[in-house]
């Protein structure tokens, strides 16, 4: 079987940073990046616009590359994550039937938040250390 591809953002405002918990299997109850599996000819970027805005209510615009990752614990196969920096334009947070809970965090709260997925877990681990360390 072929990798799957997921795109997703990482959003902060004030020092918080946006975290989705899902509602659905795998990991239900679990907190990650707004982000999904993109369609067969989407553009990663568009895919990660679109799942934040299915899972958020956001409507954000994409500003950089933030990282590319393998993961090998999905339990729907094994996949690639690509993230971006994103920044709000528009929109109202709220929750989908997908997500339990959508909100901004700060890193000490972060920490305290089982986390889905070794790729969402390793940049969320990341962003915690940049805020911490400066």
């Amino acid at each position: 079987p072929q990798l799957k591809v997921s795109a997703g953002v990482l959003l902060e405002e004030q020092g918080k940073l946006l975290l989705v918990q899902r509602a659905i299997e795998p990991w239900k109850g679990f907190w990650y990046l707004p982000a999904g599996y993109i369609e067969v000819d989407e553009d990663p970027s568009c895919g990660a616009m679109r799942e934040a805005k299915e899972e958020t209510g956001l409507i954000v615009s994409i500003k950089d590359l933030h990282s590319v990752s393998m993961y090998r614990d999905d339990p729907r196969g094994n996949g690639i994550l690509i993230v971006y920096t994103a920044e709000r334009i528009g929109g109202n947070l709220y929750t989908s039937n997908e997500s339990l809970a959508v909100d901004f965090f700060t890193s000490q709260e972060v920490r305290l938040k089982p986390l889905a997925g070794s790729s969402h877990a390793e940049v969320i681990q990341h962003w915690i250390k940049e805020k911490e360390n400066g």
